[in-house]
Parts: C-alpha cells; structure tokens; sequence
C-alpha cells in the first residue's frame, strides 16, 4: 500500500484490537530516540536513550516504520514516531516473537552505559487516555490567548470571535475532532479586500457517481465544461472541481490579530488539510506542528471479505488553483514542532515572539 504513495492509503485489521498494548511512548530527540511513560516521564531516569529492541538495532526498526509510511513522509519523525509506538506490529514485521514482553535496551548520554528493560505487557483496554473534548480559552497575557479545540463542530461564534478579536492567538486543533469549515470561514475574514480568493481543484476517479457527492460535501462545485481542456479528463479521471473560499460576511482584517498561530497535528487530513492551505494564504498567519502528508481527499473503502481486512485509498486528486498537485505532497509549517512536544507558557510566547519577528511563507497557487 505506501508504495501508492496515496497519503490516504491505509489497512485496517479488525484483530488488530488483540495486539499487546505497551505503556511506552517512543519520541525523537536530536537524532535519538527516548523511551517515555504515558504521562510523558522517563521510562528509566539517567538512561533516556533506546538503541536496540528485542536485540535490534533502533535503525533497523526505523527501517521497517518506513515501509509502511507513504514517500513523502518516510523519514519523518512523527509520522515514524506513530508506527513505532504500534510496537506488537512492527514486532510480527521483523519476525519477533510477540508472545514474549520487547526487550529494551537504553543508555545514558554518553552512551558508556546500558540498560536491558523488559515491557510490561498491558492489555488495550486497561491503558486509559484523556479524551477532553472542551474547547478552551486561557489567556498568556493581557493581549494574548491560547484558544484550545477539541470539538470543531461545537466551537461556538461567541468564543471563536471574541478570540479572533484579540491581538495576538494561538488555535490548537492538533487533538480536535469535527469539521474545519468553521474555522476556514474565521480565517478568511483576514483575506484583504480584492485580493485574489484561495481556490482548489479536485477530480475524482471513475468508480461511481457517489464519488462525485463526497467531492461536493466537501464544498468541491463542478466547473463548467467550457472552461475545461479535454486533456484534463481523458485518463479516466473525472471533469475538474472547484472550491474558491469566499469570505462570508463583513471583512474583519483590520480588526484581527497581528499575530495568529495554527497549531495542526499529523492527522491533519481532508477539510483540515484545506484549512492548512488557506491559512498559508492569508496575511499575518502562521502555521505550526507537524509536517502534513497532503492528504486533502475523500475515501474509498474495500472490504476483503475472508482476510477481514479493510482497504482504504484516496478517491481524488486534489490541485492547486493554478493546477499544481497538491494529493500525497508535504505541507511543511512555517515553525516546525514534533507532536509529542509540550507546550507550555513559555514555549508558546516563544511562538508568538517568533510569529511577529519572522517572516511568512505563502503557499504557491
């Protein structure tokens, strides 16, 4: 499947749930790999540092993760951060015996000394995550704030625009769940008067007219066939889409903050994806956290009825304005931030020091 290079493409085993579950977190730093608890502790005080598994090397496991990552994001941390900490899979992989707890082997900074940890083995149920669903908003000072999301679809107009009115806002949605389009709709009151309106394209592949409605619920139009070259739609791919984001309502960008940072997790995806995009269009905007896989499309999903795997690829292509491909290419933020990273007080006014002092980079058209 990663050798579609389909950012969209992934394998779902339904005895997937049965795997071990393993209270370690891996995270890299400075070209090394720790080994955390759950709650973001050293897994061994004064031996942070994991160079082998089950006797492996840790550059042999990252070799495998790889595989199973898309090309444009092979070699990146988070994304190699997420396939290592489904450790039982990569362990049936490299032919580990998954019976038997993983081995670790750490050591301390100077790497002189070593230390063999074997992982308790936690059943999935009994590992317990916080799943906050809150929309918070907690002021850094008396002009700034950092505006929390958990839930998209129930960020209310009352807290969006009293945030959107302050002088300098952090919006975190790397842990939110729901639809973008609310926020789209606040960032592109930014846009300036009679400045050129951000817009995608989309086609969609020949498996059905419903592909057409997923384009659609996704605010994708069909264009008119006059203004489509025939080229366009002769591999079988659908006649091009089109979303211009259009600002609703009064224009507000004299009124908005000169400095606003979008925090965007790994999983950012479909109408998340096209918040990145926007936001990397609109003057005074930010964007940080993790690389992006350029994963903007809908799903097909296959069901193989005697494996009981279920295969889900990408049903469109999605192009810029100008009709650059846009599907299965990286976004890279502006300030580039692992998503095991912390923040706390200081390390955000960091962020907004560095929003107000840098440079903004436009995405291309």
């Amino acid at each position: 499947m990663a050798q579609l290079n389909d950012p969209g493409a992934t394998i779902t085993d339904p005895s997937a749930h049965l795997l071990t579950a393993h209270p370690v977190n891996f995270v890299a730093e400075s070209g090394q790999w720790l080994a955390l608890t759950p709650t973001g502790t050293l897994l061994v005080p004064g031996h942070p540092f994991v160079t082998y598994i089950d006797g492996i090397p840790i550059s042999r496991w990252l070799t495998e993760a790889d595989k199973s990552l898309p090309v444009s994001l092979r070699g990146n941390t988070d994304a190699r951060a997420s396939q290592l900490n489904r450790l039982d899979s990569l362990r049936l992989q490299l032919g580990a015996d998954p019976r038997k707890p993983p081995r670790l082997t750490l050591t301390n900074e100077l790497a002189d000394r070593h230390y063999q940890f074997w992982l308790p083995l936690t059943a999935p149920g009994e590992q317990h995550t916080a799943d906050n669903k809150a929309n918070r908003l907690s002021y850094l000072s008396a002009q700034a704030a950092l505006l929390k999301v958990g839930d998209l679809d129930g960020l209310h107009g009352d807290m969006l625009e009293h945030a959107m009115s302050l002088p300098a806002l952090i919006v975190d949605i790397r842990s939110a769940s729901g639809n973008a389009d609310v926020l789209i709709s606040a960032l592109l009151k930014r846009l300036p008067e009679k400045a050129m309106v951000p817009a995608l394209q989309a086609r969609y592949r020949a498996w059905g007219q419903q592909k057409a409605a997923q384009l659609q619920a996704q605010g994708f139009t069909p264009r008119p066939l006059a203004s489509q070259s025939p080229a366009r739609h002769a591999d079988g791919m659908s006649v091009l889409f089109q979303r211009e984001f259009i600002p609703v309502g009064k224009n507000s960008s004299s009124a908005a903050p000169t400095s606003l940072i979008l925090l965007l997790g790994a999983q950012c995806r479909a109408d998340c994806a096209q918040l990145a995009y926007v936001a990397r269009s609109l003057p005074g905007v930010m964007v940080a956290g993790s690389t992006l896989s350029g994963d903007f499309s809908p799903r097909t999903h296959l069901h193989l009825p005697y494996s009981g795997l279920t295969l889900s690829v990408s049903t469109s292509l999605v192009y810029s304005a100008s009709g650059h491909l846009l599907t299965g290419q990286p976004i890279h933020p502006d300030i580039l931030l692992s998503s095991s990273q912390p923040l706390d007080w200081a390390q955000l006014t960091a962020l907004l020091r560095r929003s107000q002092d840098g440079g903004l980079t436009a995405y291309a058209h």
